[in-house]
């Protein structure tokens, strides 16, 4: 790649980050604005409910996706433009077989899956919510599906807009069931299914030049399940990293905890708008600059600022988290606060992990990266017993950190030991020591006092973070990074 393809990659990039981003903040935003509402209107315990409703939401559906969505991203810059109609046929054969293969799923989830998770937490058996929950991640694979389409080919304007639309209708409508109506919980997942049945129909509308409904094209169908497949265990390891500690909190400390937990997690997600920006607009970015050796200064690069830009992001969250709190939510949310910066990390690391993984993606060796997860997964179920029952949500968000800290570090060293790209490991431990330092502090031994000394000590650790990133000699020559970005 020559210099001028390659900062046409890096203008590239930089714009699809900044739209993705300023969704993100746009999305993020408008979450936020239903959060005073939703802890008005659901008590600790329903809310709490409804993050176990949307757990069991989240595992189906990664049944029903097979893997698909690697394969898609796999398989499309396979088709070049000559073969446009044999792209068509393939798009739309994952689209039948997510459909077709999600319709047994979702009928065998209804009957089955209230009577599972009665049987663990004796809870009530309400075949009518978890019937609309199902029914509402069915219709979400054809939003799922466009909104990759959206991506790989570079549309960010498209996919924004569509995820703005999904919030936005979605938000409108769980004010009219649950207040309005008074529906309840049950009100909470109707909207969803409604507004992502709209959604659904508007994102066939986008992607019609990839699909074609002439007939079944079951031909691929074999090819997709055999390459998808491999990454289940992964997306299933995953999961649990990310789901672990809210069904330990349910069966130790009840779903008023598991409420309480989740309003944290929300505010800690504040950090995903930087994170799904870079991550979305990195990966396919990412593809191509990994195909020669001579771009590896560009990963080192991007793993420093970003990681640096992020551990910034997750002191600053944590010293206003005890007024964002104390602003936003009602007062049975109030502790909360305490969990935020911890779990600010989670979404962090998630988002470094595409940067650091390459070296596996590049050998062609993505069941190292299952093998990895499940590890990872085990510490985190490890972690969460020992932890939860005796320190409740903190513990479970002390979990969470150490399951992705493992997770980060053993993908980094396999990573480097199968494409070596020479990370600058000394620089990003500094900034993830002092930004984990910073919180725990603040924390556990300044108990969210948001006085000057820690105002003042907090802006140091920025400033030190930023030196790093600054003064390093190796960053690409930044007004030249401007002619192209400009």
């Amino acid at each position: 790649m020559g210099v001028r393809e390659l900062m046409d990659s890096i203008k590239r990039f930089s714009k699809e980050a900044l739209i993705y981003g300023i969704g993100g903040i746009l999305n993020k935003g408008l979450s936020f604005l239903m959060i005073p509402i939703y802890t008005r209107i659901f008590s600790v315990g329903e809310y709490g409910a409804i993050e176990i409703l949307n757990l069991n939401a989240a595992f189906v559906s990664i049944i029903i996706s097979l893997g698909m969505d690697a394969t898609l991203s796999m398989y499309f810059y396979k088709f070049d433009e000559s073969d446009r109609g044999e792209r068509k046929c393939f798009v739309s054969s994952i689209l039948q077989l997510r459909l077709i293969w999600g319709f047994f799923v979702a009928i065998l989830s209804t009957l089955l899956v209230p009577i599972i998770f009665g049987l663990i937490s004796n809870g009530d058996l309400n075949f009518e919510i978890y019937g609309i929950l199902f029914l509402g991640v069915l219709i979400n694979q054809i939003v799922s599906i466009a909104s990759d389409i959206m991506r790989l080919t570079h549309k960010p304007g498209k996919f924004l807009l569509v995820s703005l639309m999904s919030s936005i209708v979605c938000a409108a409508l769980t004010i009219f069931f649950c207040l309005a109506m008074n529906y309840g919980v049950f009100g909470y997942f109707l909207a969803l299914a409604m507004s992502g049945t709209l959604i659904a129909i508007y994102s066939i509308h986008l992607i019609k030049n990839y699909l074609s409904f002439s007939r079944i094209y079951s031909e691929y169908w074999v090819k997709i399940i055999k390459f998808g497949v491999p990454f289940m265990p992964a997306a299933i390891t995953m999961y649990l990293m990310n789901s672990t500690d809210r069904w330990f909190l349910e069966i130790y400390k009840g779903v008023e905890s598991v409420g309480i937990y989740a309003i944290g997690l929300k505010f800690a997600y504040i950090l995903s708008l930087l994170v799904e920006g870079v991550r979305q607009a990195w990966w396919p970015v990412a593809m191509e600059l990994v195909q020669k050796d001579d771009n590896k200064k560009i990963f080192r690069n991007a793993a420093e600022i970003y990681l640096g830009s992020a551990a910034i992001g997750v002191i600053l969250l944590t010293y206003c988290s005890p007024k964002l709190i104390d602003i936003l939510v009602s007062e049975q949310y109030r502790e909360s606060w305490r969990i935020v910066g911890l779990l600010a990390w989670q979404p962090v690391l998630y988002g470094f992990f595409s940067i650091i993984c390459i070296g596996i993606w590049k050998s062609e060796k993505s069941y190292i990266n299952a093998i990895i997860m499940g590890m990872s997964a085990l510490v985190c179920v490890m972690c969460n017993w020992l932890l939860v029952k005796s320190y409740g949500y903190v513990g479970s968000a002390i979990s969470t950190i150490i399951a992705y800290l493992f997770w980060i570090t053993v993908s980094l060293y396999i990573s480097e030991s199968l494409w070596r790209v020479g990370y600058k490991l000394k620089i990003m431990l500094m900034q993830i020591t002092l930004a984990l330092g910073y919180t725990s502090w603040f924390v556990f031994v300044e108990l969210g006092n948001m006085n000057i000394v820690n105002a003042i000590v907090g802006l140091i650790i920025i400033l030190i973070i930023l030196s790093m990133i600054i003064v390093d000699k190796e960053k690409i020559n930044i007004n030249g990074f401007k002619k192209y970005i400009f």
